[in-house]
Order: C-alpha cells, then sequence, then structure tokens
C-alpha cells in the first residue's frame, strides 16, 4: 500500500519473490564446489570434469527444496548401482570400474520436475517452502 515504508516492500519482494531462488543457487554452489573438492581430494578420479556443471544445473532446475529430493535419489540411485556392480563383480571375477553419478543427473532432475511436489509431500518437504 503507498502509506507503508520502502522496508516494507523491499522485505515483501524478498520473501515472496527472490528468497526461493537466491537458496536454490546458494544449493547449486555448494553441490558444485563439493564435487570440485571431492575431485581435487581423489586426484580427478571420482566425477567427470562436466559432471559439478552438470549437477548445479540439475539442483537449479526443479527449485527449491525439490532439489533435496534430486540429490538424494541421485545418491540413493547411484549406491545402489554400484552395490550391483559390486556384487556382479564378485561373482563373474571380473574387475569393475567406477559408475559416475553423471548418467542420473537429467533422468532424475525429470522425474523431480514432474513429480518432486508429490515426493515432497510423502517426505514432508512442504515444510521447507519458503
Amino acid at each position: 500500500p503507498p502509506h507503508q515504508p520502502i522496508s516494507y516492500f523491499i522485505n515483501y519482494t524478498w520473501q515472496r519473490f527472490a528468497k526461493g531462488p537466491v537458496v536454490a543457487l546458494l544449493l547449486a554452489g555448494i553441490i558444485f564446489s563439493a564435487i570440485k573438492i571431492a575431485n581435487f581430494f581423489t586426484q580427478e578420479r571420482l566425477f567427470y570434469d562436466e559432471e559439478p556443471y552438470l549437477a548445479a544445473i540439475a539442483v537449479l532446475a526443479p527449485g527449491w527444496p525439490n532439489a533435496f529430493i534430486l540429490i538424494a535419489l541421485a545418491l540413493i540411485l547411484g549406491a545402489v548401482t554400484q552395490a550391483g556392480f559390486l556384487i556382479f563383480s564378485l561373482i563373474t571375477k571380473k574387475p569393475i570400474g567406477r559408475l559416475p553419478l553423471i548418467y542420473f543427473w537429467l533422468p532424475l532432475t525429470v522425474i523431480t520436475m514432474l513429480w518432486g511436489d508429490i515426493i515432497g509431500k510423502w517426505v514432508g518437504l512442504t515444510q521447507l517452502k519458503i
């Protein structure tokens, strides 16, 4: 309203329009940095070179708080697939290579964008909505 101070308008626009994207950008930056740091400590053997960028973009696509679902699904699916490869390796006695998460980011981003709100209600992420 016209009789409110400018601080009211700035606070309203921050709460209504800017807070969610800023938090999503911060989370994407954290994921990007974490992958770069993990790659540094493992001499570039853990992730491909383009994977930090792909992961950061994947986190930005569904937005806040559905990005948590994306990250959790990528880590769970990667761990389950790697365990399956390990069991296969033990049975066939052949060494296996690494399974990077690069193959999971795009499909899981699409899944999270389509059904993220439904999954968020199941796991209780609606309370994190800003």
